[in-house]
C-alpha cells in the first residue's frame, strides 16, 4: 500500500491529549492519529462544509418572528381557503371526481381551479 508522509505541527495541549488517547487505547502514537483522523473525517465534513445547504440550521423562535412578520396577502388568501371546509358544488360533477389546484406559470401567479376525474 502506497503511503504518504505529512509533517504535523501539533499544539501542545493537542499532543497531551493524544498521548493520553494512546495510553487509553493501546496503540501507538502514529496509529492513533490515523484512527482519530479516519473517525472524525464525517463530522468534520459535516460540520465545516462549504456546501450551504448542509450548514442550514433552524430558525430561533426570535429569527422565525422577525422572517414571518410581513404578512403575505396571496399566500394568507391560500392557507385559508385550504383550510375551509370543502363546499357542495352547484354545477353538475361526478360524486368521485376530484378538485385539483395549482398555479399557472403566468407573469403573476393566480390560483387555478382544475376539474378533472381522476
Amino acid at each position: 500500500m502506497k503511503t504518504n508522509t505529512h509533517p504535523l505541527a501539533v499544539p501542545s495541549d493537542l499532543l497531551k491529549d493524544l498521548r493520553k488517547a494512546t495510553q487509553q487505547t493501546g496503540l501507538s502514537m502514529a496509529d492513533t492519529m490515523r484512527q482519530s483522523m479516519k473517525l472524525g473525517l464525517p463530522g468534520l465534513v459535516e460540520r465545516l462544509s462549504t456546501d450551504p445547504l448542509k450548514n442550514l440550521k433552524p430558525f430561533t423562535p426570535e429569527e422565525s418572528r422577525r422572517c414571518f412578520a410581513t404578512p403575505d396577502p396571496e399566500f394568507d388568501a391560500l392557507a385559508a381557503h385550504c383550510a375551509a371546509p370543502p363546499r357542495a358544488d352547484s354545477r353538475s360533477m361526478k360524486s368521485d371526481a376530484k378538485v385539483q389546484f395549482s398555479f399557472c406559470r403566468a407573469a403573476k401567479p393566480r390560483l387555478h381551479e382544475c376539474r378533472c376525474a381522476l
